[in-house]
């Protein structure tokens, strides 16, 4: 099965998962499920951190790919 990480959940995956409830980590962490992060989340994270609403450190594509989503 496939899904989607919002960027909310995609964001606390990185930085605090103890925010994620445990079905979410479940589905996150099985790996017979295919997890994708949208383009439009990159996007978000780029206008949230350009406007000072959010502090986002690192490579985001590095991070994504070494995660294998």
């Amino acid at each position: 099965m496939n899904h989607l990480l919002n960027t909310p959940i995609f964001l606390w995956m990185l930085a605090a998962p103890d925010l994620l409830s445990a079905k979410a980590r479940a589905v996150i962490q099985n790996p017979d499920r295919s997890i994708y992060v949208s383009a439009v989340t990159a996007v978000e994270i780029a206008v949230k951190t350009g406007i000072g609403k959010l502090e986002a450190s690192g490579n985001l594509c590095e991070e994504i790919q070494s995660r294998g989503l």
